[in-house]
């Protein structure tokens, strides 16, 4: 799944470098019985998970910190994933750590979708497949001789 920058034409550097826009659901993958050590590396392992999802190179992969946010027992990190200048999406990393019990990481990875795409996959009839334009035309025509033989009787 990757950022597809030519289809914005002019536009494609100022919506690629925004960090407004729709994201859709990419994975979710949850890390139980973590150790000290896979916290402390967790930034790393989302940039491994993101990096297999999108198929692109470790090293070009970089976050840019959103919000965190802490309570007694979990932190929750949500981060921008760049490539370069390019901003592919977001992730978020919850870390719940409680004494003497075992630790848990969750990761959940939003991809930056345009609006179409991102209309088609939540199921918005307009854009889904199957019909034409031509098959659209004909029942505005068929509705409209509806209408205009309900009026003369």
């Amino acid at each position: 799944m990757s950022l597809k920058l030519n289809q914005y034409g002019e536009r494609s550097k100022a919506f690629s470098e925004k960090k407004e826009g729709l994201y859709d659901e990419g994975f979710n993958t949850t890390l139980r019985d973590a150790t000290d050590k896979d916290i402390e590396l967790a930034e790393h392992y989302g940039i491994e998970l993101v990096s297999q999802y999108h198929k692109v190179l470790m090293p070009l992969i970089h976050l840019i910190e959103k919000r965190s946010t802490s309570t007694l027992t979990s932190n929750e990190k949500v981060y921008y994933v760049a490539v370069g200048k390019t901003i592919w999406g977001k992730l978020s990393i919850s870390i719940q750590q409680i004494p003497n019990y075992k630790n848990t990481i969750w990761y959940y990875y939003q991809f930056r979708t345009e609006g179409q795409a991102f209309r088609r996959r939540r199921g918005d009839s307009k854009y889904q497949k199957g019909g034409s334009h031509r098959q659209w035309k004909r029942q505005a025509h068929k509705r409209e001789q509806e209408i205009k033989n309900m009026k003369e009787e």
